[in-house]
């Protein structure tokens, strides 16, 4: 159980169509999420996202997926997410995702990067959480 002052976020990994995402998602609504991420498979669907988030009003996190910079340009582009979550690994290290953040968030959407805690990536996420990667 949570508190009203204590965010939740909410990792589907993809699970829904946007039809089982609608339905779930404006199900959640009542309890403010503080994000949904990333309830649509395929997760590059960012038309069927945008209008997910449109619809329900619910801020959506993605990007872990995406393996470009250009892949967040279309989904803050057709405005399906609130939050950016390249993973530095996938991205292709540190600068990659720094330079992918900082045209992420001059757009209005908060970067927070994704990842996973093993080797290379966990080191290269320690470095960029302390501001010391660019």
């Amino acid at each position: 159980m949570t508190g009203p002052d204590i965010p939740l976020m909410v990792d589907t990994n993809c699970a829904w169509t946007p039809e089982e995402a609608q339905a779930q998602v404006t199900a959640m609504a009542a309890s403010k999420p503080f994000w949904v991420e990333e309830p649509i498979y395929p997760p590059e669907d960012f038309h069927a996202l945008a209008n997910l988030r449109k619809a329900t009003g619910v801020p959506l996190a993605m990007g872990e997926n995406a393996t470009s910079s250009s892949d967040f340009r279309k989904m803050v582009a057709v405005g399906a997410t609130d939050f950016v979550q390249p993973s530095l690994v996938k991205m292709g290290g540190i600068s990659a995702m720094a330079k992918c953040a900082a045209e992420v968030e001059r757009a209005g959407v908060i970067c927070v990067p994704n990842v996973f805690y093993i080797g290379p990536g966990y080191l290269g996420g320690t470095a960029l959480y302390r501001g010391q990667g660019t």
